[in-house]
């Protein structure tokens, strides 16, 4: 019983350990690359969100992993692991909500956000795009290129929801 509780304890201190490091990677590496490139560094580093982002999702997969991996080493966790997950899947599945004959589950209403939230993302690209190709290009005023792009993100959001929808 020592054992597994020994090795328990030190893969959640290099968790730790491993989690400091990746926080101070996604703080450190933009401003190296902005060094590197010679742009201005400061506190709105090129890529600087990108890289938080990236330090959320490698940290909660690190302790997702971690979490797993202990559980796999105590019975007990084990079991109250596998009862959570045939819980979650079942609250998952269970119907919401029913339209005509059709019932509807959080699995599939639960694509719906994470769909309108991509959408979003690619309009701002292909907005972006537009703005910097072809607005800039013609020589309109920034003024009216923001009211454009504006415009334009909008239409295009509405117009995606409808066909997501």
């Amino acid at each position: 019983m020592i054992e597994p509780l020994l090795a328990a304890l030190l893969a959640a201190a290099l968790g730790a350990v491993l989690h400091f490091a990746i926080g101070r990677a996604a703080r450190r590496l933009p401003r190296w690359l902005a060094q590197q490139r010679s742009d201005a560094i400061g506190p709105d580093v090129r890529h600087g969100r990108a890289f938080a982002l990236g330090a959320v999702v490698l940290r909660s997969a690190l302790w997702l992993a971690l979490a797993w991996g202990v559980s796999e080493r105590f019975e007990p966790l084990m079991q109250a692991r596998g009862w959570s997950l045939m819980l979650l899947a079942k609250a998952l599945g269970a119907p919401l909500f029913t339209v005509g004959e059709r019932a509807y589950s959080a699995l599939d209403v639960l694509p719906l956000p994470v769909l309108l939230v991509a959408l979003w993302l690619v309009v701002g690209l292909c907005v972006r795009a537009v703005r910097s190709r072809l607005l800039e290009a013609v020589g309109v005023e920034s003024g009216l290129q923001e009211t454009l792009a504006i415009l334009l993100r909008y239409s295009l959001t509405f117009v995606g929801a409808i066909v997501l929808l």
